[in-house]
């Protein structure tokens, strides 16, 4: 027996995509969005930058059309200069044809009348023609030779002028600055400026100024002379500026009474640490005048602080740092007895590091005996290991003068050669000068100097004349 089943299926479809397709498609239209948006977006760039470019171009044209003009303007204002410049040379150079056509005629007719002078002369005096013309006559002066004449006459009496101004104003600054009379000033040249201006070959000017320097420091009126005289030796012996030796001078002579052997001596002592060492007098000279406060502060002789600053020029150190060096050394390691806190720890340790046994000690030393501590704190800083000798600089100059300190030991021998040669050549700067003032270049100095003097004198003979003139244009 057999059974059949009829099965029967009704299938239903729906026209609908699945969520996820649907999102794709969303996010599809949305970019297609986005590219009509940029692409409206740059079409609307393009457009506007091609607009800037043809603004710009419109720009750079005008530019273009301007410098055309102003180069027009420029060549029509160049040819309107040369044309300017053509015509004032013509005229000049008419009116220079003119005036030398004038005075031509006015030579020429000069030399007639002289000719129809002697013609008459000759005429009248037919006896005694061989013993005139045996005798001659001078030729007639050109008008030429008279303008130039003249014109050197003028150049001479304006140099005159000029050279009496120079000496009247340091007369005036003597008169200012060192108390002087006129009478004064004028009895300080006769007796010595004029003198000595032609000897050292620097002229009254000079001799003057320096003379003020010591007048300025206190020294008498009665030795101004004495004072130049041996800052003009110095200068000479030296070859150093004059100021810079007047103002030592005078910085020393406000320290001590005025003596020209001591300050002789003292200036010796600069030329034979010139010598000596590598230091040249003008620097030596510098560092002396910084470093003075040593001779108040301790019993260091003048001698002594040249030798001192002379050996720390010539190993390098720069003058106006060694002469502060030496100023603060001094009196940092005099002072030491009455340090406190920090410091008075740093130079106890340092003192009896270098054998002085007490900062008191070590200043007492300084104070009574200054080359010698130096000496004692150089050759035992040498001995010390490195390490050691750069802590015991420190403890005394501190951060800032522990390297000149250190470099002064490098030089602890030639320090002790220079103050025997000081010792052992008492006339060497008297020497050295009279070898520069005899010298070729010295003696043309001298007369440099005395052709300077005379011109000088002949512009004092136009002092009253030139007065005169300026009065009457002040009034």
């Amino acid at each position: 027996m057999s059974d059949s089943i009829n099965i029967r299926a009704t299938l239903i479809a729906t026209n609908e995509m699945s969520p996820a397709i649907r999102r794709v498609i969303a996010d599809i239209e949305k970019l297609k969005a986005a590219a009509r948006n940029f692409s409206a977006s740059f079409s609307n760039v393009g457009r506007a930058g091609m607009a800037s470019m043809d603004g710009f171009d419109r720009t750079i044209k005008a530019t273009a059309a301007q410098m055309r003009g102003l180069s027009n303007v420029s060549k029509s204002s160049a040819r309107d200069y040369v044309a300017d410049w053509d015509r004032a040379t013509s005229k000049r150079l008419g009116d220079a044809r003119r005036m030398y056509q004038s005075l031509e005629k006015m030579e020429a007719g000069y030399q007639r009348q002289l000719e129809r002078r002697m013609a008459a002369e000759r005429r009248a005096s037919l006896a005694s023609a061989s013993s005139s013309r045996g005798a001659g006559r001078l030729p007639a002066p050109s008008i030429r030779s008279m303008a130039i004449g003249a014109g050197i006459a003028g150049a001479g009496v304006g140099s005159a002028l000029k050279k009496r101004m120079e000496v009247q104003a340091a007369e005036v600054r003597a008169q200012m600055f060192g108390d002087l009379t006129a009478a004064d000033a004028a009895s300080l040249r006769k007796g010595f400026a004029d003198k000595a201006g032609i000897k050292f070959g620097v002229g009254t000017t000079k001799v003057i100024d320096v003379a003020v320097e010591g007048l300025k420091a206190g020294i008498a009126k009665e030795v101004a002379g004495e004072f130049a005289d041996l800052a003009l030796k110095a200068q000479a012996g030296l070859d150093v500026d004059t100021q810079g030796v007047g103002k030592l001078l005078g910085r020393l002579a406000t320290q001590m009474p005025w003596s020209k052997d001591r300050f002789s001596k003292i200036l010796n002592a600069v030329a034979v640490s010139n010598n000596a060492t590598a230091a040249d007098g003008n620097e030596i000279i510098e560092a002396m005048r910084r470093s003075l406060s040593a001779l108040a502060t301790t019993k260091m002789t003048p001698e002594q602080l040249a030798a001192l600053d002379a050996t720390g020029i010539s190993l390098g150190v720069q003058p106006f740092k060694m002469g502060t060096f030496v100023s603060f050394l001094t009196s940092q390691i005099a002072g030491a007895g009455s340090a406190r806190g920090q410091q008075a720890n740093d130079l106890s340790s340092a003192a009896n590091a270098l054998g002085f046994g007490g900062r008191r000690a070590m200043a007492e030393a300084m104070r009574d005996r200054p080359m010698k501590a130096i000496s004692q704190i150089l050759e035992n800083l040498a001995k010390m290991p490195e390490a050691l000798r750069t802590k015991i600089a420190k403890q005394i100059g501190g951060r800032e003068w522990m390297d000149e300190l250190l470099t002064l030991v490098l030089g602890r021998d030639k320090l002790k050669d220079v103050l025997k040669d000081i010792e052992g050549k008492p006339g060497f700067l008297d020497k050295t000068a009279l070898q520069k003032i005899r010298s070729m270049q010295g003696r043309w100095a001298s007369i440099a100097a005395a052709f300077g003097l005379v011109s000088e004198k002949v512009g004092a003979g136009f002092e009253k004349w030139f007065d005169q003139i300026s009065d009457a244009r002040e009034r």
